[in-house]
């Protein structure tokens, strides 16, 4: 679905004229061949590739829903009591992690 709404996004901003296959494909770091290609589905489109597009065009994933998925995700969460914070496990920082584990090497 996502990823539907995401080659139709990029697809709509060819044609409007905001970029070309070409430019994008320089903007991104790729062939413009592999732009063309992602576009039209018949190669699997990258995680860098999508990330940078999102980032060159100031966008995010909910970007790509509905208002009415998002509306309705949030009163699904509401009626279950469900947050983010409380649906994910606590998690120190990655850097913290790394020097807590140094240190109790140290100690070892």
């Amino acid at each position: 679905m996502l990823l539907s709404r995401f080659r139709d996004h990029v697809n709509e901003r060819i044609q409007n004229g905001e970029c070309t296959e070409r430019g994008l494909a320089r903007i991104l770091g790729i062939s413009q061949p592999q732009v063309h290609n992602v576009l039209k589905g018949a190669r699997r489109l990258q995680p860098r590739f999508a990330d940078r597009f999102l980032t060159k065009f100031g966008m995010s994933l909910l970007d790509l829903l509905q208002d009415s998925e998002l509306y309705a995700e949030i009163d699904y969460r509401k009626d279950k009591g469900v947050s983010r914070e409380s649906s994910l496990p606590p998690r120190k920082p990655a850097g913290r992690q790394l020097f807590e584990q140094a240190d109790q090497e140290k100690l070892s």
